[in-house]
């Protein structure tokens, strides 16, 4: 739809004054300005759309007491701190239960992360352990990181015994087989002639792997 100019409303009389028409060209500026901006007011609509930019993230952050906290440390790209602050509700709402420690492991990319209690594995009393995929960047420092991030979403009384975190390895493994034949052919046509074919064939196998490498790390 095309703009309209702020001396298209004026009357006909007016339009050929040169001092309406620079008044107006004015006018048009500022208003053009402002259209501008009005998209980069609704900032949680471009919070839900992954268009905010990350200084407003940092903002929201602030707002929902997410500056001081763990998790928000832990998160390495802009992606991830929009996720924390669009679940920053749910996280404090949900504090201390199992469901808001796997929902923020999620979010920091041990994706698939389960939480198991001592009573559901035989383990020490009021302790659990976290199985999740492993990422990039995983050493002892992040491994820090992460019990601290736990120690702030966990209950008061458990505590962190083992972090499990899986590497899946995919893979081809190939092989080869050959085999010999001899083929007898008779053909019966007008004239009668033996056709002896000799020959090796080749074929090969292929066997698809996936191998699961448990790492644990302890807080110790």
């Amino acid at each position: 739809m095309k703009n309209t100019n702020f001396i298209d409303l004026l009357p006909a009389s007016l339009k050929e004054n040169k001092d309406i028409i620079k008044f107006s060209s004015i006018i048009d500026n500022y208003l053009s300005n402002i259209d501008n901006i009005i998209d980069k007011l609704t900032i949680y609509a471009r919070l839900d759309n992954n268009t905010l930019e990350e200084e407003y993230v940092d903002a929201l952050a602030k707002t929902f007491h997410l500056l001081a906290n763990e998790s928000y440390r832990f998160a390495g790209t802009t992606e991830q701190k929009r996720e924390l602050v669009r679940n920053a509700l749910i996280l404090h709402k949900t504090k201390g239960t199992k469901y808001a420690v796997e929902r923020v492991c999620n979010i920091l990319d041990m994706k698939e992360a389960k939480l198991t209690e001592w009573f559901e594995d035989d383990g020490e009393p009021y302790t659990f352990k976290i199985n999740a995929n492993a990422f990039d960047g995983l050493n002892e420092e992040t491994i820090r990181l992460l019990y601290a991030m736990i120690d702030e979403f966990k209950n008061i009384r458990s505590h962190v015994a083992v972090f499990e975190f899986e590497n899946n390895s995919y893979g081809y493994i190939y092989s080869q087989a050959f085999m010999i034949t001899h083929t007898e052919i008779n053909t019966c046509q007008q004239l009668y002639t033996d056709n002896n074919l000799e020959g090796v064939f080749f074929g090969g196998g292929a066997i698809y792997t996936n191998t699961e490498i448990i790492i644990e790390a302890n807080n110790e």
